[in-house]
């Protein structure tokens, strides 16, 4: 099912980052009623920065509430020097890309931090999401690769188990090789993780939407992109004049795009950050959303996003602009088309999964546009997912189809369980 909607406890938690003072205090008086001393997942732990920086400015409230919160100003702290770290390291990585040639644009959390939370600590992050040009793409990852980032291995989406932990064969953990992001690669996967030897991680994105891996297809992107220095609103943080930042209507769409996938750790956190962006650009382009999110037939995705948004963080979402969205239906064609929509770790989000690939070959083959040959359908899939051996492949995609017809089979049968049983 989709993480993207938040529980009734993390939608109370939502509020107190987002109402008004007084009614933001009554949810957070809520939901400490809800939470008590129980555990917090760790969806519900990235809003509590966000939380601490105005529960400080209230008087005292609920000892449930200040107990949850008292932990939060060390995490702040390590959040503010960790994105500081990752905010030097992009300026380090603008000025290099400069001098090649290549522009560097930042999404999703570092450029939400400074723009839209404006204090680096309130914006916890596991990586800084760098985009570059497709068209210039490997002189990005040479000039990466001279800065010392070295890349991760080739990601097997949803390959863990219920605990967390990854069900991965060897191969798989292989960090993937510079010379194995070619064309075939590049035009299926938008992006890949790469690690410095500071302990710094980057998510190189060549294409910006996930599933949108055609030359071309961000060029309005592109050239709608500003400088992210003028719009830095948190003190202390210098980030480079060369750092760019998309339109904020292109960043919300993407914002909505990425949250609605299915991950391992709910995207609750999407309602605040799209919040906090509309805030920090009160004059959003509704229009340029509306024709992009048409044009990469993300219409039925984000029209339920921006409803939600609008209900639970009061956004000022043009209600026609919902009503318009909800309305329009894809033809069979643009279904057949449309990217891999969001999936769960079941097997149907491997069968999705698949049919993603076989779209993306068969575009490649019809076109040749790869550059060069491309290969049958399984040795095409060995290369995107770094698989040495069609052998190893078929191994590994029946270990995965068991594993997710049973946790399937497991999921059904507890939904039919009675509480009692």
């Amino acid at each position: 099912g989709s993480t993207w909607r938040p529980t009734p406890e993390q939608a109370l938690l939502l509020q107190a980052c987002l109402l008004p003072d007084a009614e933001a205090r009554e949810a957070l008086h809520a939901w400490a009623g809800l939470a008590g001393c129980r555990h917090l997942d760790s969806a519900t732990r990235r809003l509590l920065p966000l939380v601490w920086s105005r529960r400080r400015h209230w008087p005292p409230s609920e000892a449930a509430a200040d107990a949850a919160l008292a932990a939060v100003l060390p995490e702040v702290k390590r959040t503010w020097l960790d994105n500081h770290r990752r905010l030097q390291a992009a300026n380090g990585l603008a000025e290099r890309l400069a001098d090649a040639g290549v522009p560097l644009l930042l999404v999703k959390g570092l450029p939400l931090a400074l723009q839209a939370y404006g204090d680096l600590g309130l914006r916890p992050m596991g990586d800084v999401d760098l985009v570059v040009p497709y068209s210039q793409v490997q002189q990005g990852l040479q000039v990466l690769d001279a800065a010392g980032w070295r890349p991760l291995p080739t990601p097997l989406k949803h390959s863990s188990s219920d605990g967390g932990e990854a069900v991965l064969p060897a191969w798989a953990l292989r960090p993937r090789p510079l010379q194995a992001f070619d064309d075939l690669f590049l035009r299926v996967r938008h992006s890949h993780g790469f690690r410095h030897p500071s302990g710094l991680e980057a998510d190189l994105h060549w294409f910006v939407f996930q599933g949108h891996c055609d030359p071309g297809v961000d060029d309005a992107l592109w050239s709608g992109a500003t400088a992210l220095a003028p719009l830095n609103r948190a003190a202390g943080s210098h980030p480079s004049p060369l750092l760019l930042v998309p339109d904020p209507a292109d960043h919300l769409l993407l914002l909505l795009s990425h949250a609605a996938r299915w991950d391992v750790v709910p995207a609750v956190r999407w309602l605040a950050d799209a919040a906090l962006l509309l805030r920090a650009a009160p004059g959003l382009d509704w229009d340029r959303l509306r024709l992009e999110a048409r044009r990469r037939r993300l219409q039925a995705l984000v029209a339920p996003m921006l409803a939600l948004l609008q209900e639970q963080a009061r956004a000022p979402v043009p209600a026609e602009l919902v009503r318009e969205l909800a309305a329009e239906r894809l033809s069979r064609r643009e279904r057949l088309l449309a990217p891999a929509q969001p999936g769960s770790p079941d097997w149907r989000g491997g069968v999705e999964e698949l049919r993603y690939l076989h779209r993306r070959w068969r575009r490649l083959r019809q076109g040749s546009e790869a550059g060069g040959p491309v290969p049958d359908f399984t040795r095409f899939v060995c290369h995107v997912l770094g698989a040495p051996h069609p052998r190893e492949l078929n191994r590994y995609a029946m270990a995965e189809l068991g594993r997710r017809l049973g946790r399937d089979r497991t999921d059904r049968t507890n939904r039919n369980v009675s509480p009692e049983g």
